[in-house]
């Protein structure tokens, strides 16, 4: 079974006593529900443990550095821990003081956890930029690369006729195929097919929304978090993870702040799910590297069965949040444009027009 950390119950109890450490601010604040259920997932999913985060120390042992012993987990820890203060909008600087203290501890410096103790404390610069430029690991696209594409698509120079029709034939296939899938994905979500001339969006990240049915995450705030986690996973170790890219996310999504001012995305509150969102890392973490290449090749494997493409490249289907092939790939939400929440802080411009 695939462990996010090689940790034993031993250390796996160290490694919680430290996040809780952090998320109670060396017990001055009580933990929320939110912050007691992401405890009691991570524990499960990263060390199998079932925990009670009230029995849970509130700071750091002074034994933690020998009892984590390898560089690369105390690396790890550092970086899991440095995202729960973007949980709630309690104390963020105050408790990233904490997770810099932690690093500290582990003898860790990390650019990561500098990007975001300034980010905690509003300073969102830097972090925005190193974030972008981890988007990259993620999407195959950087973010000047992403910017030309959204233009293209505004002026209508770019599409594809011939990947068009390649899209427009996979309607055709049995429903269970990974193309029909893909198709359906972007009707249900009211995108235009890749290749379609004026569709900076479809054209340029459909890459990125192969991999949401490839996981089997639909459109919606969450599953946007399960997908980044999922390719965090996949992606993740301690030379190159996207812990800025999980708290981007978390910013956008679960505390409804744009970090960008910029409108161009739809901001939510309240949809982060730990549950899910480690299962995903974990899911990840099992994937055959080959299907994530940037050059695969999706039109070999898109006559195939979708849960036949799966099972060749290590893609588990227990913990997918789209479940059958009638399930909708913008999730119970509706399309992307129409969505109307109480959550939804703000809807961003739509650079895709509808009707696939």
């Amino acid at each position: 079974m695939f462990e996010i950390f090689e940790a034993n119950s031993t250390q796996g109890k160290a490694i919680l006593g430290a996040m809780n450490t952090v998320l109670t601010q060396e017990g001055a604040q009580n933990l929320n529900d939110l912050e007691v259920r992401t405890l009691k997932s991570i524990g499960q999913s990263m060390f199998h443990l079932d925990v009670d985060p009230a029995t849970l120390p509130t700071s750091f042992s002074e034994e933690l550095p020998t009892v984590l012993e390898s560089e690369e987990m105390k690396h790890e820890v550092l970086h899991f821990t440095a995202m729960l203060p973007f949980l709630s909008l309690d104390n963020e600087a105050e408790r990233m003081a904490l997770v810099e203290s932690l690093g500290n501890c582990l003898g860790q410096q990390d650019g990561v956890v500098t990007d975001l103790k300034a980010l905690a404390e509003g300073h969102k610069l830097k972090f925005v930029t190193h974030a972008f430029r981890d988007v990259k690991k993620a999407t195959g696209k950087s973010l000047i690369g992403t910017i030309a594409g959204l233009l293209k698509g505004a002026l209508h120079i770019d599409g594809d006729a011939k990947l068009l029709q390649t899209y427009h034939d996979y309607c055709s296939l049995p429903t269970n195929t990974l193309g029909y899938q893909l198709t359906r994905y972007y009707i249900d979500n009211e995108f235009d097919f890749p290749g379609t001339s004026g569709s900076g969006t479809s054209n340029t990240l459909f890459k990125h929304d192969f991999h949401h049915v490839l996981a089997g995450y639909p459109t919606t705030p969450l599953g946007e978090l399960c997908l980044g986690a999922f390719e965090a996973g996949h992606l993740g170790n301690s030379k190159d993870d996207l812990m800025r890219i999980a708290v981007m996310g978390l910013v956008q999504l679960q505390l409804g702040i744009d970090l960008l001012n910029s409108g161009a995305e739809d901001v939510w509150k309240n949809q982060f799910e730990p549950e899910h969102f480690f299962r995903a890392y974990e899911r990840g973490g099992k994937v055959n590297a080959a299907i994530f290449g940037w050059d695969f090749d999706i039109q070999s494997v898109a006559a195939r069965p979708l849960a036949e493409v799966r099972e060749e490249y290590g893609i588990h289907g227990d913990g997918a949040l789209v479940l059958s092939d009638t399930d909708p790939w913008c999730g119970q939400m509706g399309p992307v444009a129409k969505r109307e929440s109480p959550d939804i802080v703000s809807h961003g411009k739509s650079f895709t027009s509808s009707g696939a």
